[in-house]
C-alpha cells in the first residue's frame, strides 16, 4: 500500500459541487428551552417564544462519531455510528435531526437507536423551511438558514432523562451525482460546530473502487490521509480526538478507461484579452500502469557536514532500497573528498544485490570535505540509456568545501554527461546544504528538489523517494497540434518524467477560447505512447474569480525561483514580482514589502480590508534576502516557500504563505467561519460559483460589483427578511453567513442590515 500526498495533486476546483448537494452525514440532537414547547414543525407556529440568550439547543452532546464510506462504481454505502450524552438536569423532549441535501435520493435508509430501529418523520425541503425559520426567530441566529433548503428526517426522544446515553446508527446507500465526468462525495461536519464541548473521538474511513482508473483526485482536507491500494483502489482515513471538525470532508475524482486523463481549470471574463488556465495530466491511482524500468543511483553526501543527519539518512536509504522494482538497475555511491560505491556498475535490483547495498549503506561514516562535483561526475559516469530514465537521488547536507565551488562548473559537468535522459532529484537535509546548487542541478535536468532543515529527516527522504519512485512515462512531451495561442506558460517546458500519483501541471494565459488539440507523448520501456486530446478552452468562464490569483501565485513562484537560482535581481524580474503582487494582492514574505508603498495611498475602506500586517510597524523587506543566501535556515525557508508557490494547485494554497507570516486577514477574524458551507480563503469563501468576501463586518457577494443600481436594504428579522428567504430558498447558503450580508439574487442587489437597538431612557 502506498501513501500519497494528495495535497500535491490537482483536480477541478468546482466548489459548487463540494458544497451544494452531494451527501448527508451524521445528524445531531436538538431540544427547546423550558416552556418554549419547541419541536420540528412543517408549518408556521402560532407561538415563537425566544430562547434565552445563554441557551443552546444542543445540550444533548455528540461525544463520538464513526463513519464508514465505501464507494464502488459511483455508488456510496454509508454507515454512521454516533454516541450522544444528555448533560441537562431535567427530563426533556429532544429530536434527532438528519439533514438531507435537496434533490438527493437515498436507498435503504435505516436509523437505529441503541438496538431498536426507529420510525423517522420526513420533512421535504419545502416543509423543513418552517423548522429553521422558527429557530432563526427564537435564537436570532441566522446560521440555521443553512438547512432551510434541505429536507431532513426526525426521530423524537420523549422524556429523555438526565445523564442519558444513546447510540444512533444511520445506514444508507446513494448514487453519487456526477457533473462533467467528476464525482464528488461530501461528508458534512457542520453539526459539530454547534456542540457545546469538544467531541471526544471522530473517525472517518473511506474506500473508493472502480472498474476504471481513478484519476484527478482532489481533497481540500489536510487531515484526510489517502492511500492507494492496487486491489481496493483508494483508501482514506481521518481521525480527530478532543476537538471539532472545522470543515466538511470532501473528495472529488473521476474515472476513465484512458491511461492518462486531463483536467482543465479556466477563468476568462467577457471582453478580456487573456484568460487564465491550469491544465493537468494524471495517470490515476490504484491499479498502476506498467512502470518504466529505471536506472537509479543513490548519491549520498558522506562529508563531515552530514554527521548529525547520517544515521537518519542511512535508515531512510535502506527503506528506499526495499521499494526498488525487481526490473530496476541501481547503485549506491557516497562522496566526500573521494567516492565509494556498493558496486562497480549499475546492478539488477535482486534480493541479493539489495542485501549487499544495505550492508554498504549501514557502513557509511561521515568525514572529510564535500566535493560535490566529484560525486556528480561519478554518478553520471555510466553510459546513457535512451529507453529508460537514469535517475540520481542526491542526498546532501553540506556546502561545497572541496573541489570546485563554481556552480557553473558543476552544471557544465552535468551537460557534458549528455544528460538528455538523466534526471537529478536533490534533497537537502540540513541548513548547511547549498540550496542554490541543488536547485540548479534539478532545473538543469528537469528534475525537482526538496529541502528539510529540521524535523524528521528519515521520513522526508522516504517520502521524496516515494514521490519519484514509480515513473510511468519517460521523455514526455506536450504540444498543441493546432494554432491555439498560449502566450505564457509555467513551467515553460514540461517535465520529462511522469510519475504515478503525481499529476503533471502547467498553468498560464490563453488568448481566445476554442478547441485546443493537444498531444502528449512518452516512452514506456522503448515503446512510444501518444495521447491526443481535444480540450475546450472557454471564451467566457467566471465560475471562480480566484483562479487568476492562483495562476498568478504560481507565476510569481517561477519568477522568484529564477531570481533565487540565477542571482538575477535586475529591474525586469523585480518589476514582474511587483506587478503580480499589486495586481492580485499576493501577500507573502517576498512580495509584501512592495505593497507597503501602495498602502499609504489607499482609502480608509481599502486599508481596513487589507491584512493586519499592514496595520502596524511591520517590515518584511529583509525576507527577500533569503533568496540570495545559498546556505542556512533562511535559505531553506526561502527555497521551500518558492517551491510551494510554484506548486500551488488549489485556492486554499493562496493563504498559506500569509499564514506562515503569522498574518491574519483582519476581516476574516470577525466571525462567520461557522456559517456558510463554503471554502474559507482568508476572509473569502466560495458559494454557488461566486466569491463572498468579508468587507469590514459585511459579507459581500462579488457579483454585486457587476450589477447596476442600488441595493434594496432589508432589516434582519423583519417580515420582509423572512419573506425574502422563503421566496428565494437558494440564497440559504449566503443568508446564513450573518446579519450583515450584501448579495445578488435574480439580478437584484439586496443588503441585509441589523437595526440598532435603542436603549430605554430611565
Amino acid at each position: 500500500m502506498k501513501k500519497l500526498n494528495y495535497f500535491a495533486l490537482f483536480s477541478s476546483l468546482l466548489f459548487t459541487l463540494f458544497y451544494s448537494s452531494n451527501a448527508f452525514a451524521g445528524g445531531f440532537v436538538m431540544m427547546g428551552a423550558d416552556s418554549t414547547y419547541w419541536r420540528p414543525a412543517d408549518q408556521v407556529m402560532s407561538y415563537a417564544r425566544e430562547f434565552p440568550e445563554d441557551f443552546s439547543p444542543f445540550q444533548v452532546q455528540l461525544t463520538s462519531e464513526e463513519a464508514y464510506v465505501k464507494i464502488v462504481n459511483g455508488r456510496a454505502s454509508v454507515e454512521i455510528k454516533q454516541q450522544f450524552y444528555y448533560m441537562g438536569r431535567d427530563s426533556v423532549n429532544a429530536y434527532f435531526i438528519l439533514p438531507v441535501p435537496k434533490d438527493e435520493q437515498f436507498d435503504d435508509l435505516t436509523i437505529v437507536v441503541d438496538e431498536t430501529k426507529q420510525f423517522s418523520k420526513f420533512y421535504d425541503h419545502n416543509k423543513s423551511y418552517y423548522t429553521w425559520s422558527d429557530l432563526v426567530k427564537r435564537t436570532g441566529d441566522p446560521t440555521y438558514w443553512r438547512y432551510s433548503d434541505q429536507a431532513f428526517h426526525s426521530v423524537a426522544f420523549y422524556n429523555m432523562p438526565p445523564g442519558a446515553n444513546m447510540t444512533v446508527t444511520t445506514i444508507y446507500s446513494q448514487k453519487l451525482r456526477t457533473v462533467n465526468g467528476k464525482s464528488t462525495f461530501t461528508y458534512p461536519c457542520s453539526g459539530q460546530q454547534y456542540a457545546i464541548s469538544k467531541i471526544r473521538n471522530f473517525e472517518f474511513e473511506l474506500e473508493i473502487n472502480s472498474e476504471n482508473q481513478i484519476k484527478n483526485v482532489y481533497t481540500p482536507n489536510k487531515e484526510l490521509v489517502l492511500q492507494a491500494d492496487e486491489e481496493k483502489g483508494l483508501l482514506g482515513t481521518l481521525v480527530k480526538q478532543n476537538g471539532k471538525m472545522q470543515e466538511d470532508i470532501s473528495i472529488q475524482f473521476n474515472t476513465s478507461e484512458d491511461l492518462v486523463g486531463y483536467n482543465l481549470l479556466a477563468y476568462k471574463e467577457p471582453g478580456k484579452k487573456d484568460g487564465r488556465f491550469i491544465l493537468s495530466f494524471d495517470a490515476g491511482v490504484g491499479k498502476r500502469p506498467e512502470v518504466v524500468n529505471k536506472h537509479f543511483t543513490f548519491l549520498i553526501d558522506a562529508s563531515a557536514g552530514m554527521s548529525g543527519d547520517l544515521a537518519a539518512t542511512k535508515k531512510a536509504v535502506v527503506k528506499c532500497l526495499e521499494q526498488l522494482d525487481a526490473k530496476d538497475q541501481f547503485n549506491v555511491i557516497t562522496f566526500n573528498e573521494e567516492t565509494k560505491s556498493a558496486f562497480l556498475e549499475l546492478m539488477p535490483a535482486s534480493a541479493g544485490n539489495i542485501s549487499t547495498a544495505k550492508t554498504f549503506v549501514n557502513g557509511i561514516s561521515a568525514s572529510g570535505g564535500c566535493n560535490l562535483e566529484y560525486g556528480i561526475k561519478r554518478a553520471l559516469a555510466p553510459p546513457e540509456f535512451k529507453e529508460n530514465p537514469f535517475m540520481v537521488f542526491l542526498i546532501s547536507g553540506s556546502d561545497i568545501t572541496a573541489g570546485t565551488k563554481d556552480h557553473g562548473d558543476i552544471i557544465s559537468a552535468i551537460e557534458k554527461a549528455s544528460a538528455k535522459h538523466r534526471y537529478i532529484y536533490p534533497i537537502g537535509v540540513n541548513s548547511t546544504c547549498n540550496t542554490h546548487v541543488l536547485g540548479k542541478m534539478a532545473k538543469a535536468t528537469r528534475g525537482f528538489s526538496r529541502y528539510v532543515s529540521e524535523g524528521n529527516v528519515e521520513q522526508a527522504i522516504v517520502s521524496f523517494y516515494e514521490e519519484i519512485g514509480t515513473p510511468i512515462f519517460n521523455n514526455m512531451q506536450m504540444y498543441f497540434t493546432n494554432d491555439f495561442s498560449i502566450p505564457v506558460s509555467h513551467p515553460s517546458a514540461f517535465d520529462r518524467l511522469m510519475f504515478q500519483g503525481k499529476p503533471m501541471v502547467i498553468s498560464g494565459k490563453y488568448r481566445a477560447g476554442g478547441m485546443a488539440k493537444v498531444a502528449l507523448t512518452g516512452n514506456v520501456n522503448g515503446e512510444l505512447k501518444r495521447f491526443d486530446y481535444e480540450i475546450p478552452f472557454p471564451d467566457v468562464a467566471t465560475l471562480d474569480p480566484l483562479i487568476p490569483k492562483l495562476c498568478a501565485s504560481r507565476e510569481m513562484g517561477y519568477i522568484l525561483n529564477q531570481i533565487r537560482l540565477e542571482g538575477d535581481f535586475g529591474d525586469d524580474l523585480a518589476d514582474q514580482v511587483y506587478d503580480l503582487a499589486e495586481d492580485y494582492k499576493l501577500i507573502n514574505q517576498y512580495s509584501v514589502h512592495v505593497l507597503f508603498e501602495d498602502f499609504q495611498y489607499m482609502s480608509a475602506k481599502e486599508k481596513a480590508e487589507m491584512p493586519d500586517v499592514f496595520q502596524g510597524d511591520n517590515d518584511f523587506s529583509t525576507e527577500y534576502e533569503g533568496l540570495t543566501t545559498a546556505t542556512g535556515k533562511q535559505s531553506i525557508v526561502a527555497a521551500n516557500d518558492v517551491i510551494e508557490l510554484m506548486s500551488m494547485t488549489s485556492v486554499e494554497d493562496i493563504s498559506k504563505p500569509q499564514a506562515r507570516m503569522g498574518v491574519s486577514n483582519s476581516s476574516a477574524s470577525k466571525g462567520g467561519s461557522a456559517a456558510g458551507k463554503g471554502v474559507k480563503r482568508g476572509g473569502c469563501i466560495s458559494l454557488s460559483g461566486r466569491s463572498i468576501c468579508k468587507e469590514g463586518d459585511v459579507w459581500v457577494d462579488s457579483m454585486s460589483k457587476y450589477e447596476k443600481g442600488s441595493a434594496e436594504r432589508i432589516a434582519f428579522g423583519s417580515a420582509a427578511y423572512y419573506s425574502l428567504v422563503q421566496n428565494n430558498r437558494d440564497i440559504a447558503p449566503i443568508i446564513c453567513l450573518g446579519k450583515l450580508v450584501k448579495f445578488v439574487e435574480d439580478g437584484s442587489i439586496y443588503e441585509v442590515y441589523e437595526e440598532e437597538v435603542k436603549e430605554e431612557e430611565e
